[in-house]
């Protein structure tokens, strides 16, 4: 009976593909979820920053703006409450692989 073929040799292409994926990820959300994000000053919008780190998962999309939570909560009448979850829904939706 033959085995089948040993596939390590795939590994850096499915390697680039998904780190590629993940960074078309995160700029997707971040400009999605920046057009959303309540507008007053503009400090909330612009909080919005990619970070690659060193450990795993590589790419993170964050907002240190302190009231981004109550935001997302709906305490804002320019967004719906979860407006990051569905801006983040959408683009897992739109990224393509």
């Amino acid at each position: 009976m033959r085995r089948g073929r040993n596939i390590k040799h795939l590994k850096p292409d499915v390697t680039r593909v998904i780190d590629k994926a993940a960074v078309d990820l995160g700029n997707t959300f971040k400009t999605s979820v920046r057009k959303r994000t309540p507008r007053d000053k503009g400090n909330a919008q612009e909080g919005w920053m990619p970070k690659r780190r060193i450990t795993k998962p590589n790419w993170t999309v964050f907002n240190n703006v302190e009231y981004i939570g109550a935001l997302n909560e709906g305490h804002s009448r320019q967004a719906p409450a979860k407006f990051i979850q569905r801006e983040l829904a959408k683009a897992i939706k739109d990224t393509k692989i």
